[in-house]
């Protein structure tokens, strides 16, 4: 991790500011390398010898441009700051003591690590902080979608094609817009801001034209990049007009068999989905036969087309890992979308968006299956003491997710239906409630089942513990 600090007719600014604030927080000063015009760069020698010098072009488009296209290799971690950060600010952690900075908490350099690792986790490339130095609109979380990642300080793990820039006003926003349009998002360190004064003399070492710039974004981006009124002046904002509190995911896999054409004709017609051809049992070889765990009872057919289910999801994983592909729903054919997607789900695990709750303690003379679990609220919960069974719809986050599971399913001897391994790989699991995902009423192509999915995740069985008062599960939910 290398610190770039471009900087103009600010020499004395410089090291009473950034470099203050970068050796209070102990960064290496071998780290940091300071970006100069021909004209100024031997008096900044002069006064912090200590440090690298690289001679840059004035401008900030161009000096941006200079450091991620020509001087910085692709895939380096870079944190950009600028030369005049009096300091950088942390937004009190314990949300039960008053709102409040406590920047002698900070530890900068483990918070930057924080940020590339989640960059790394959800496939994204950019990271940023709050824009604003204000604790009281700061959240004590991250955030992984498209927001604005302000240009005073912010890290990237290199990739050139998105860091070229057009403008030299409001270069920032154009390198959020071509993030988001690579990755999905960014993340942003909500709990973390900068203390600077954003428009001051020196910085840039050009003549600002905002409305040029404006102009520029409006008309490149016009469904990402908005000027809405505020008092007698335009504000600039990041929004994707083309989503309209519908789904974010980027690819949408529905696994259908090469026969069950009808089953995919309720999605044919909606470019968004993709469909994956499924395994059938007549494509099951020996090996992968005699690898499935199946009950003695089990029919062949039955066992071949566990085989095929569990095919089905395992090359779909590796296409998604080979194509480094973030932001996935995969659905089965008899699956119907009865509800809205959701826009936001962890990043390290994945979300059910619909199934069967399995392995919950309840009363066994509860006939009633229609249970509504009470602890589950509106929204991504997390669970611990039960499993959602089924594939029939879920989201991986990141192709590194999917990776992980590859690598679990590799690591076993003996393999079992999808849906149970998926269950027992972490102990972290997320699903969201209400469902809005149920099956469709139609035969199943494994095996005949008596009952379907509702959006409350109903019960298919219980434990023999009755833990259960007034009819109501005992389930450990945390809300998200």
């Amino acid at each position: 991790m290398r610190f770039a600090i471009p900087s103009y007719n600010r020499v004395i600014e410089l090291g009473s500011k950034t470099l203050k604030t970068l050796e209070g927080h102990g960064i290496n000063k071998s780290n940091i390398d300071i970006f100069c015009v021909k004209g100024e760069i031997d008096e900044y020698k002069q006064r912090y010898p200590e440090y690298n010098f690289i001679e840059a072009p004035l401008g900030m488009k161009e000096v941006r441009n200079f450091i991620f296209q020509d001087y910085y290799k692709e895939g380096d971690y870079i944190v950009s700051i600028d030369d005049d950060i009096e300091t950088i600010r942390m937004k009190n952690p314990r949300e039960w003591e008053e709102s409040c900075f406590c920047d002698n908490e900070l530890d900068l350099e483990k918070e930057m690590n924080i940020a590339f690792k989640e960059c790394e986790k959800s496939g994204r490339h950019l990271w940023g902080l709050y824009p604003v130095e204000n604790h009281f609109f700061m959240k004590n979380s991250i955030s992984y979608d498209y927001k604005f990642c302000v240009g005073n300080l912010w890290g990237v793990i290199v990739n050139k094609e998105s860091l070229l820039v057009g403008i030299d006003q409001y270069e920032d926003y154009e390198r959020c817009i071509k993030h988001y349009l690579k990755d999905g998002g960014m993340v942003r360190l909500n709990y973390l801001c900068c203390k600077t004064k954003y428009i001051s003399k020196g910085g840039m070492g050009k003549v600002r034209e905002f409305k040029k710039s404006q102009e520029y974004l409006t008309s490149k981006y016009p469904n990402l990049f908005i000027l809405k009124q505020k008092k007698d002046t335009l504000n600039p904002l990041l929004k994707d007009s083309r989503v309209k509190g519908q789904v974010s995911l980027k690819h949408k896999f529905v696994i259908n068999m090469k026969q069950s054409t009808e089953r995919w004709n309720k999605y044919k017609n909606d470019s968004s989905f993709t469909r994956w051809p499924a395994t059938c049992r007549d494509d099951i070889t020996e090996e992968i036969d005699k690898r499935m765990v199946s009950m003695w009872n089990l029919p062949k057919k039955e066992h071949l087309n566990k085989c095929g289910c569990f095919m089905s999801h395992y090359r779909l994983y590796e296409h998604i890992v080979k194509n480094k592909l973030n932001d996935v729903l995969i659905l089965e054919d008899d699956a119907m979308i009865v509800g809205d997607l959701p826009n936001v789900y962890p990043r390290d695990c994945i979300t059910y968006l619909g199934g069967y709750i399995h392995g919950c303690k309840a009363d066994p003379k509860n006939k009633e299956k229609d249970i509504i679990i009470t602890n589950f609220k509106n929204g991504i919960n997390y669970y611990d003491k039960f499993f959602i069974l089924m594939t029939m719809s879920y989201i991986l986050p990141t192709w590194q997710v999917a990776e992980e599971l590859l690598d679990y399913l590799n690591t076993m001897k003996r393999w079992r239906a999808i849906d149970w391994l998926l269950c027992r790989w972490t102990k972290k699991h997320a699903a969201l409630y209400p469902a809005v995902v149920v099956e469709e009423e139609t035969s199943s192509t494994i095996k005949d089942k008596k009952v379907k999915t509702n959006i409350h995740y109903q019960l298919i069985k219980w434990g023999e513990d009755a833990m259960i008062e007034s009819n109501k599960p005992k389930i450990s939910v945390k809300h998200v």
